[in-house]
């Protein structure tokens, strides 16, 4: 049987029309919802035609983005899908990048985006100023979003091995918290997070994070049941009856005795307080942070790490709110690690393959 619909942004798009007792089923197993996820590429829109290359109206494409949020009502185990994405991706499959990482570059390199940012990256269109800079890092539009509000945080340090300092987590937070309260203005209601791919899962070697608005909460977070503040307080009272929980700048260290990964250590901190009516990430966890990239450059005797970071927060009610930062170990950093911290954590980010692309494939395979 033939697919009805071109695409997962199809069957978004048409998905009232279906008959009744279908739409009915549709809703019963999946949720769909779409998001504007506009661009400003004034001054990168060279550079975009360059990246995008067999990519008809690219510079259109990518001002004017749409993100679809698909969630199994079932699994809660929610998957992003931006066409822009899926394009970039298929572009740089032909191009068959490659080849071995260069995280030593001190200088500008023409061959790097984020070491030319002004001139190569875009910026946010709900940010007043465009981008938002601290001493050691700034923002810039991410060029094919997984979020409605999707934005890097590019360290001006080309080498992710430098920036594993105190204050350019510092710096990193605090650009979050900024960028926070004018993303919540944007669309209310969304829940920010921050993550690092430091190496592990990172498109570019050039040192940078991510941060984003989701309609909802973590998978992570959300499994921690409605009072997700009282959890984590479980958590560390079990990590300090173990022994194994660590005061460290304020907030509590303690690996987990279920790692995600190799290595996995949570950094628990207040919840920051109010930032324009949003509540901000804790500052608290930075040194937690610290300790825990300190950690893993022990474990590898190495100047170097492959690490995924997640910083997300809890709600307010009714127990608090709390800032986690969840931090796993990928190995050696010339290892490959394709999964980023969204996938790691519970997110999939679709930027290759549309599920009616792959039932296609699946027919040619099965019919042939």
């Amino acid at each position: 049987m033939g697919a009805r619909f071109k695409n997962i942004f199809e069957l978004h798009d048409e998905q009232n029309g279906l008959p009744e007792e279908e739409k009915a089923a549709l809703d019963r197993v999946w949720a769909l919802r779409c998001f504007d996820a506009p661009t400003d590429t004034d001054g990168c829109r060279d550079r975009i035609q360059e990246m995008f290359q067999g990519v008809e109206r690219p510079v259109e494409q990518v001002e004017n983005q749409r993100v679809l949020m698909v969630s199994s009502k079932y699994l809660s185990e929610p998957s992003y899908f931006n066409e822009v994405r899926m394009k970039y991706q298929q572009v740089k499959s032909r191009k068959k990048e490659g080849g071995r990482r260069n995280i030593t570059c001190k200088v500008p390199s023409d061959s790097c985006d984020f070491c030319r940012l002004e001139t190569n990256t875009s910026s946010d269109t709900f940010i007043p100023t465009k981008r938002i800079s601290r001493e050691t890092a700034t923002t810039c539009s991410n060029i094919a979003k997984y979020a409605p509000c999707h934005s890097c945080i590019i360290f001006k340090e080309h080498n992710p091995i430098l920036v594993a300092t105190l204050p350019c987590i510092e710096d990193l937070l605090s650009i979050a918290n900024e960028w926070v309260s004018h993303a919540c203005k944007t669309l209310p209601g969304q829940y920010p997070v921050v993550g690092w791919n430091c190496l592990a899962g990172a498109s570019m070697e050039h040192a940078h994070a991510q941060i984003i608005t989701l309609p909802d909460n973590t998978p992570w977070m959300n499994r921690l049941g409605p009072d997700q503040g009282a959890v984590i307080s479980d958590f560390i009272v079990v990590a300090k009856q173990l022994g194994i929980a660590t005061d460290v700048g304020g907030a509590v260290m303690f690996p987990v005795l279920s790692p995600t990964a190799d290595s996995e250590m949570w950094v628990v901190g207040d919840s920051g307080g109010p930032v324009h009516e949003v509540v901000s990430f804790g500052d608290s966890v930075c040194q937690g942070v610290k300790a825990a990239l300190d950690v893993i450059l022990e474990v590898h005797s190495s100047s170097a790490f492959n690490v995924n970071i997640a910083v997300a927060k809890t709600p307010l009610w009714p127990s608090g709110g709390v800032t986690v930062a969840r931090i796993i170990d990928r190995g050696n950093h010339l290892s490959i690690s394709p999964q980023g911290f969204m996938e790691v954590f519970g997110n999939g980010i679709v930027g290759g393959v549309d599920p009616f692309t792959l039932h296609d494939r699946i027919q040619r395979v099965v019919l042939n």
